[in-house]
């Protein structure tokens, strides 16, 4: 019997719960690669939420093995106060800094990517990369795979006996790039600095794999390792054929949390120029989902865009719904925009926002770049149901012929066959 090849996974997105993109496109390919090799992950559980959430994860996966960086218990030293005393402290800390309900919040300023830390600069600690290294040396892997940005530069003390790949979720410099043109010299120095940390770190690696063609096209002229386009897929249960008798537009949606930038950009220009009159156009609320701060909720809640929040059932909740997604910068596949296609969903994008899926405006969604275009888009699809059917059932064609979970997973296994295979030859 043939030994079944072990493939090491190391991310510093813990894609559990799937209450985002980065968690579902690592689950996605998790939950079928468990069948086909020796699937290890490691991750890393900062607090006792995370410890709960990797648990969970590692629940979830019967046939694969996850070892968890437990790094959440943290030591008290507070001999002279008794555990009551604690609660009160904290309770009255709390009380200090919580808003009260009648305080009015200066709405949030817009936020300037060049002005963000990037996770690529940020030095993994210590005890992650101690545990990683030690749970390495024991299960000497064939292949490790490394996920998102956060992790990229554990590839400075990866072996180098063993074939190290890393998925690109998003193109770091390539995102600052899309958000807008350097202007200052401070701006100029950032990109600069950014795209250079990253492409070194990333050269260092035997291999990188892209969810586009459009990311890999980027990185191809750029660098002198292999660059490979490997799309994640849509769950197999989120695959839902509507008929006409069955399809109604109740809502709007936007899907993402507050944490990715470009998500909180989209929001506020939503929010900023169109929402309400999308509201009194079509008399339809638009819907928030996902994590966001109560400071942004607070500044952003109006009678016509509201925040849901985490939703368990994102399925069911989405149902009959139109969904927009007013990216203006950003890099790889959307996650969202896939899985409502999948759910039979007309979508509404700009052209960044469903850049890399192949997809043409007017036939599997609408794309439209300036706000008053977008927004007209969302009353003609609202006022013509037939031809807002049309473009979601044009939707689902597309992501079942080109995103089903069965035919992507096989094809990134086939990858890691023919990287082992190179090795060996």
């Amino acid at each position: 019997m043939n030994k079944k090849m072990k493939l090491l996974v190391l991310t510093s997105h813990l894609p559990y719960p799937l209450d985002e993109g980065g968690k579902i496109s690592q689950y996605a390919f998790a939950e079928k690669l468990q069948d086909l090799l020796d699937l290890h992950y490691i991750v890393v559980a900062g607090n006792l939420s995370e410890l709960a959430h990797a648990n969970a994860f590692k629940d979830s996966l019967k046939n694969a093995k996850v070892h968890i960086l437990d790094i959440s218990k943290i030591v008290i030293t507070t001999p002279t106060l008794g555990k009551t005393r604690i609660k009160n402290l904290i309770k009255a800390f709390l009380r200090i800094f919580k808003p009260r309900k009648d305080t009015v919040i200066k709405p949030s300023l817009v936020r300037d990517d060049y002005q963000k830390k990037f996770n690529i600069f940020r030095e993994i600690d210590e005890r992650f990369v101690n545990g990683i290294m030690d749970i390495t040396a024991h299960l000497a892997p064939d292949i490790i795979q490394v996920e998102h940005s956060g992790f990229l530069s554990i590839v400075e003390v990866l072996p180098d006996d063993i074939k190290k790949i890393f998925v690109h979720h998003e193109i770091q410099y390539a995102r600052l790039e899309s958000y807008r043109t350097p202007q200052t010299a401070y701006e100029i120095y950032k990109r600069n600095f950014l795209r250079d940390i990253e492409l070194n770190l990333l050269s260092k690696y035997d291999h990188v794999l892209t969810f586009s063609q459009d990311d890999k096209l980027k990185l191809s002229c750029v660098l002198d390792i292999p660059v490979i386009s490997s799309p994640f897929p849509v769950l197999d249960d989120f695959f839902e054929e509507k008929k006409i008798e069955d399809f109604a537009i109740n809502k709007i949606v936007f899907i993402g949390p507050e944490v990715h930038e470009p998500n909180y950009d989209a929001v506020l220009w939503y929010h900023d120029t169109i929402a309400e009159q999308v509201y009194l156009a079509t008399g339809l609320i638009t819907h928030i989902v996902g994590k966001w701060s109560e400071e942004t909720i607070v500044n952003l809640t109006k009678p016509y865009l509201v925040f849901d929040g985490f939703v368990s059932d994102i399925k069911m909740h989405n149902r009959n719904s139109l969904v927009i997604v007013p990216l203006r910068m950003g890099s790889g596949i959307r996650t969202k925009i896939i899985y409502a296609m999948a759910q039979s969903l007309p979508v509404i994008s700009t052209s960044i926002g469903c850049e890399g899926l192949g997809a043409q405006d007017g036939c599997q969604l609408i794309i439209r770049d300036e706000i008053m275009d977008f927004k007209n888009a969302i009353v003609d699809l609202v006022q013509n149901m037939e031809y807002a059917f049309k473009i979601s059932q044009e939707g689902y064609k597309l992501t079942k012929f080109n995103f089903s979970q069965d035919s992507l997973v096989q094809n990134r296994l086939n990858i890691y066959k023919e990287i082992i295979e190179s090795e060996e030859k």
